[in-house]
């Protein structure tokens, strides 16, 4: 189960990466000026919505 979930992470790393949406994202959460862990949460719990 471990690897699985570590092997869709690798995945979903490499997805951003190769689409560029990666740094979109990096640029708008800089933009933003809110720190990483505030823009996770808030990612987060925008999301299980």
């Amino acid at each position: 189960m471990i690897l699985l979930v570590v092997g869709a992470g690798a995945f979903f790393g490499a997805v951003l990466s190769a689409t560029g949406v990666g740094k979109a994202v990096a640029d708008s959460l800089a933009q933003a000026g809110l720190p990483i862990i505030l823009s996770a949460f808030g990612e987060a719990g925008r999301s299980s919505r």
